[in-house]
């Protein structure tokens, strides 16, 4: 085993020889041994072997081993210096570049902070050694190594494909990027699923119009529309809101989004109401115990109340009224129930794949009345009730029945949404004649629900009024806006919907969409198309300009000077008035009338 001072001897002999360093064998197998030695050996050991591997090509299996021992050793220093030698190793020798990449793979596992930073610095710089055999090796762990490899590789993957420089992300190299991303995605976990989409969608060969078709189609195979689709089973709905959630931006009028439509028109949309949504977090015994002590308190100051006011109660009608009028007052609108809902809602829940759902029929193609657009409309319908009998005559018990409407707004939102993108493409659905019944039956809960969207958006409307800014920030008229949004939304539909023949114009954006905003109003000087070139002006714009009045420019003068002079005046009289004609020289003939083309005398 060699001491410090071997080993600083055995460095000046290998570097002393250069190029002829690999006759001295016996000073590279001392510095080998040191391995085995005390810290500082290990050190100097960690910095040798790779400075002098590549002249030892018959000890190069030894030398790695040695320098991969040192990669595990307690001493975190020696460890840190051992593995920042590695792509050295590959500089030297090409042909290992696979098993350091998958060796330094393994060390991710690492839960030392400082050590996983060396290990990341370390695979970037075999990155640009050779791309290609460093995905190898990481890709060798994803299918074979431990489950905590496999997810160390994946987010280092995830977090650092998008930092690459150009001249390593070549397209050989996304190419097999890509390939090494299928292999693996045949079985991936949800998690998995959405880190691989984040990095194929990162690649410039994704981008483009094909690239976007593929990842479509490995969304496909992985949400297996070819499958049953079993509401109650959790797994399921959450792979296919996983996979609808991946597929949704991928979509546009190049990139149809039918074949998602068809399988949620299909298979999702009848057993709609057996998507149970996520089970929330439950509230903790304390909380509930307040909240048991709350209502008893109320009960009692309830109670004490009812005693107090026994003597001197009004009529029994104006008692009703002011129970009434509170109930307005404290109750919030459904639109301010279904915007809640759908702020709370979690991943796996049905109003989830239907937000997805609605934004697809955008970009769907052509689809058929049987069974797609009646599984849609049958399922708008379940949430669009008939107006209860005896509405249309009585007004009072049309108020009370609009006073507690069980109206989803957001669902409805949704479906009319995508009903109203889907029977554009089929409107004899509802216009055909032998289609009439359905049409009036649709328009009479069309115009009941219109009652409670218009009820809500006047209560909206006055509950936002006269607030901007901060005001507008807090939770509570967040929630409010959104439910604006969703009411106006469903009211734009409704109008739509309502003409004759239904009418598929309108355009909206879905409430959980953010709204772009408008270009502001610039002035002549900042909205320049070239602002290198300076406009021309006149005088009389810059007096303009400074707030006087416009001139009415100069009067016209006639040249003078030698030449002008000899031109001599115009002729005046006989000739010269030919054209002068008018009522006087032609009695009352074209009164108020231009002159003529043909200026000719008239004899």
């Amino acid at each position: 085993m060699a001491t410090v001072e071997q080993l600083y001897k055995d460095y000046g002999i290998l570097a002393d020889a250069k190029d002829k360093a690999g006759e001295h064998e016996s000073a590279y197998n001392s510095i080998l041994s040191a391995v085995d030695g005390g810290s500082s050996e290990k050190r100097l050991a960690a910095q040798f072997i790779p400075k002098f591997f590549k002249h030892f090509p018959s000890l190069s299996e030894k030398a790695i081993h040695a320098q991969l021992d040192l990669c595990e050793d307690e001493d975190s220093s020696i460890r840190r210096q051992a593995i920042k030698e590695l792509p050295n190793l590959c500089r030297a020798s090409p042909d290992n570049h696979f098993h350091i990449a998958d060796v330094l793979t393994q060390l991710l596992q690492s839960d030392d902070p400082q050590d996983t930073s060396t290990v990341n610095s370390a695979l970037m710089a075999l990155f640009k050694l050779d791309a290609e055999n460093t995905l190898g090796g990481l890709f060798n762990q994803i299918l074979t190594g431990e489950d905590l490899v496999r997810d160390r590789a994946i987010k280092f993957l995830s977090n650092r494909i998008k930092t690459f420089p150009e001249d390593i992300t070549t397209p050989q190299v996304e190419e097999v990027l890509i390939q090494k991303c299928k292999e693996v995605l045949s079985d991936v976990t949800g998690e998995e699923f959405i880190s691989f989409m984040k990095i194929l969608s990162g690649t410039k060969t994704m981008q483009s119009l094909q690239g976007r078709q593929q990842l479509v189609e490995l969304v496909v195979e992985q949400a297996d529309f070819q499958s049953d689709f079993i509401a109650s089973e959790p797994d399921l709905v959450d792979r296919l809101t996983q996979c609808l959630k991946q597929a949704v931006p991928l979509f546009s009028k190049n990139v149809p989004s039918t074949q998602f439509v068809l399988y949620l028109c299909e298979k999702v949309i009848p057993v709609l109401e057996e998507i149970k949504p996520a089970v929330t977090e439950k509230k903790s015994n304390g909380a509930k115990a307040g909240e048991t002590e709350e209502k008893e308190e109320e009960k009692k100051e309830g109670e004490e109340e009812e005693a107090k006011g026994e003597g001197d109660k009004e009529s029994p009608e104006a008692e009703e009224k002011e129970e009434k009028e509170k109930k307005k007052d404290e109750k919030p609108t459904a639109a301010v129930v279904s915007a809640e809902e759908g702020k709370e809602d979690r991943s796996g829940t049905h109003l989830e794949i239907l937000k997805y759902f609605s934004e697809m029929a955008v970009h769907c193609g052509e689809v058929s009345v049987e069974p797609h657009i009646v599984n849609v409309y049958n399922g708008l319908l379940v949430y669009m009730p008939l107006p209860p009998p005896g509405t249309e005559d009585d007004t009072e018990q049309t108020q009370e029945n609009e006073e507690d409407p069980q109206l989803q707004f957001s669902v409805v939102e949704c479906l009319m949404h995508a009903f109203h993108c889907l029977v554009r493409k089929q409107p004899d659905f509802l216009a055909a004649e032998e289609n009439a019944d359905r049409l009036k039956d649709f328009r009479i809960r069309l115009q009941y629900f219109a009652r409670g969207v218009q009820s809500s958006m006047k209560q909206l409307r006055l509950a936002l009024k006269g607030k901007a800014g901060a005001q507008l920030k807090t939770e509570e008229n967040k929630i409010k806006v959104v439910a604006l949004r969703i009411t106006s939304n469903i009211n734009t539909l409704i109008k739509d919907l309502m003409h004759n023949p239904p009418s598929y114009k309108s355009n909206i954006v879905l409430s959980w969409k953010p709204i772009q905003k408008q270009g502001v109003a610039t002035s002549p000087e900042t909205a320049k198309k070239r602002p290198h070139i300076t406009p021309i002006t006149f005088e009389s714009d810059k007096k303009v300009a400074a707030g006087g009045k416009k001139s009415r420019g100069t009067p016209y003068s006639p040249p003078g000077g030698k030449y002008s002079n000899k031109a001599g005046r115009a002729p005046t009289g006989g000739d010269a008035n030919y054209g002068n004609w008018g009522s006087s020289n032609y009695g009352n003939y074209n009164r108020n009338k231009g002159r003529g083309r043909n200026r000719g005398r008239f004899y």
